[in-house]
C-alpha cells in the first residue's frame, strides 16, 4: 500500500512539473506575441507613412534620406534605378524579428502602382534600424521588385508552363479526333460531336471508353 501511495505521489509531482513547464512555454509565447504586436503596428505605420510618402514624391533624395549609414552597398543604386518615378506603395507586415537591440528584420508583402505598372502580393523584407521616433533602412529587396520587367517575369513564369500544358492537351485531343475519324465503329458520329464540343474532356472520355476498350477486345480475341 505504501509503495502504491509513493508511486501516486511521484506521478503527481511529475505531472505538476510538466504542467508548470507547459504553462511557462505558453506564457512566454503569449508575451512574445503581445510584445511584437505594438512593434509590428509601429513598423507598418512607418512603412505606409514616411516611406510610402517618400516613394510617392518621385524624389530619389527623399527616399535616400531614409537609408541608414550602415545600408548595404548597392542599395542606393537599386533605389536610383527603380524608384525615380512616383510610386503608390502599401505594405503589410507578416512578421518581425529582433536582430539586435536597435535593429529588426521585417517580412511581409506589398502592393505598388505607377502610371506604367502595377504589382501586388509580392513578398519583401526590410532590415530597419531604430532612429529616434522612426526607422532607417539598412537593407531591403523591395526596390529589386519594382518595375514593369518584374510583371513580365511573373507573366513568363505563368505563361510558359501554361503554354506547354495547352500544347500537350491540344496534341492529345487531336490524336483522339484523328483516331475517331479513322476508326470504324458504331456511334462514330456521336463521338465526333462529343470530341468537337467538349475538347480535352471528351478526348479523355473517348480514350478510356473507346480506344482502350477496343485494345482490350483485340487482346482477348488473340
Amino acid at each position: 500500500m505504501g509503495v502504491f501511495r509513493q508511486g501516486v505521489v511521484t506521478m503527481s509531482k511529475q505531472y505538476s512539473f510538466a504542467s508548470f513547464v507547459l504553462f511557462v512555454l505558453i506564457s512566454s509565447l503569449a508575451i512574445s506575441v503581445l510584445a511584437h504586436e505594438p512593434l509590428s503596428s509601429d513598423v507598418q505605420g512607418w512603412l505606409n507613412g514616411a516611406f510610402a510618402v517618400a516613394l510617392s514624391s518621385g524624389d530619389v533624395s527623399s527616399v535616400q534620406s531614409l537609408l541608414s549609414s550602415e545600408a548595404r552597398p548597392g542599395l542606393v543604386d537599386e533605389l536610383r534605378a527603380k524608384a525615380s518615378e512616383p510610386i503608390d506603395f502599401r505594405y503589410r507586415v507578416e512578421s518581425v524579428s529582433q536582430l539586435s537591440e536597435h535593429v529588426i528584420r521585417v517580412e511581409g508583402d506589398f502592393e505598388a502602382d505607377t502610371i506604367n505598372w502595377h504589382i501586388s502580393g509580392f513578398s519583401a523584407f526590410f532590415v530597419l534600424e531604430e532612429k529616434g521616433n522612426g526607422w532607417l533602412i539598412q537593407d531591403t529587396n523591395v526596390f529589386q521588385k519594382f518595375g514593369f520587367e518584374q510583371v513580365g517575369r511573373v507573366f513568363a513564369y505563368i505563361a510558359i508552363p501554361l503554354g506547354i500544358v495547352l500544347v500537350v492537351f491540344s496534341a492529345f485531343w487531336l490524336w483522339m479526333l484523328i483516331d475517331c475519324i479513322r476508326r470504324d465503329f458504331d456511334d462514330k458520329a456521336i463521338w465526333l460531336i462529343v470530341l468537337v464540343l467538349t475538347s480535352f474532356l471528351g478526348a479523355i472520355i473517348y480514350f478510356f471508353a473507346v480506344k482502350l476498350r477496343s485494345k482490350g477486345k483485340k487482346a482477348k480475341k488473340r
